[in-house]
């Protein structure tokens, strides 16, 4: 599968905090939510064409998650369906004390999903992205893989990193090409699990996987 990412790093001093790190996630969290046009004032506003078809949508769920690295803004809804795209706010991080050798957590979820009589789900891209707050001597190895239950197809993104001489911060997108594709009519659950093990360092470091954005579409089934 092609990934395209984009990795800024930087040379830090003190070890941003957990807290920062949780800042920093719900200010990505608002943005995504806000990324939606602004209506037309009411003297722009202009004919609505007819649809050849009847629109059809899929239908989702209440999202079930758990595991102790889960975070959320509770001022951002965590599913926001737009037609194209399904937006998953929920993010994982994982946070190594310092003097602790070993730290690891993950987040699951799970979005039931009604895919439309006569069509079916094909998911063909997910973007993302992950920061890493890496202590001198510190090795970070992080793993998410979005899958449907009982598929075989999925798609997985690894982030890694470690540090010899000094602090370092991480950014990094991710835009992970995809073939994940359901039955026709199916009734589904959209799964996910992300997870991070980070090791030694005598500072403390941090780790996370932002919300995603998985980008679908419905086709007509033959």
């Amino acid at each position: 599968m092609f990934s395209k990412t984009t990795t800024t790093t930087e040379k830090v001093g003190p070890m941003t905090s957990r807290s920062a790190m949780m800042a920093l996630v719900a200010l990505t969290l608002v943005a995504m939510s806000a990324g939606a046009e602004i209506a037309p004032t009411e003297g722009e506003l202009e004919p609505l064409p007819t649809p050849l078809e009847p629109q059809v949508n899929l239908t989702v769920g209440e999202l079930a998650y758990g595991g102790k690295s889960c975070a959320f803004d509770e001022e951002v809804s965590k599913v926001i369906l737009d037609g194209q795209t399904i937006a998953i706010n929920l993010a994982t991080i994982v946070s190594k004390e310092a003097g602790s050798g070993l730290a690891r957590g993950a987040c699951t979820w799970a979005l039931p999903t009604q895919v439309p009589a006569g069509y079916k789900l094909k998911i063909a891209k997910i973007d993302t992205y992950g920061m890493m707050a890496i202590a001198k001597g510190a090795q970070i190895t992080g793993n998410l893989e979005v899958f449907t239950t009982g598929d075989d197809e999925s798609a997985s993104i690894e982030f890694n990193g470690k540090s010899a001489k000094y602090n370092k911060l991480v950014r990094q997108e991710f835009s992970q090409e995809a073939d994940i594709e359901t039955e026709c009519g199916a009734g589904i659950n959209l799964r996910s699990n992300a997870s991070f093990i980070i090791r030694n360092g005598e500072r403390e470091s941090h780790a996370l996987f932002g919300g995603l954005l998985l980008h679908y579409s419905l086709v007509k089934c033959d």
